[in-house]
């Protein structure tokens, strides 16, 4: 099993496994999940249903905001007890409550993604480094397909 015979048939098989379980876990996720549009469309049936939602803000006046989530636009309520009146536009924020009969999701509890840039930024940032040290450090071999060292370092004994 952990040979090098047949790596190539190995390789491919191992990631049409992955692609059947990464499509079958979305499939079974929306299952149950209730979309923000499938819930407006019929609101007689899911009003008062807990929703949850996460995306970046592009409105926020009068107690009202709406995000954009995916391609989709959310609206939201919120009370004056909330802090999202000092949330700018364009900042990401996340959480639940139930769906109102206008509409609207009424904030239940929420997270405010404070350092958002910092983490996508950080971890480009690491992710470019590790590809370009793997890039100097390895070459690929199509004939063995194998990635095969560069250069080889003698060790001196001690």
């Amino acid at each position: 099993m952990l040979s090098n015979k047949y790596r190539p048939l190995k390789i491919f098989v191992t990631l049409i496994i992955m692609i059947i379980l990464v499509w079958w876990g979305l499939n079974k996720a929306y299952e149950h999940e209730i979309t923000f549009p499938e819930a407006i469309a019929d609101l007689e049936t899911y009003a008062g249903e807990e929703l949850y939602f996460a995306g970046r803000i592009i409105e926020n006046t009068n107690n009202k905001i709406i995000l954009k989530d995916r391609s989709m636009k959310v609206y939201l309520s919120y009370d004056e007890s909330c802090n999202l009146a000092d949330i700018p536009v364009g900042k990401v924020i996340s959480g639940h409550g139930p769906l109102m009969a206008d509409g609207t999701i009424h904030v239940e509890d929420y997270h405010y993604h404070y350092f958002r840039w910092v983490k996508v930024w950080l971890s480009l940032f690491i992710t470019t480094g590790m590809f370009i040290m793997f890039w100097i450090k390895y070459r690929w071999d199509s004939k063995r397909w194998v990635f095969i060292e560069k250069f080889k370092v003698a060790h001196p004994r001690l």
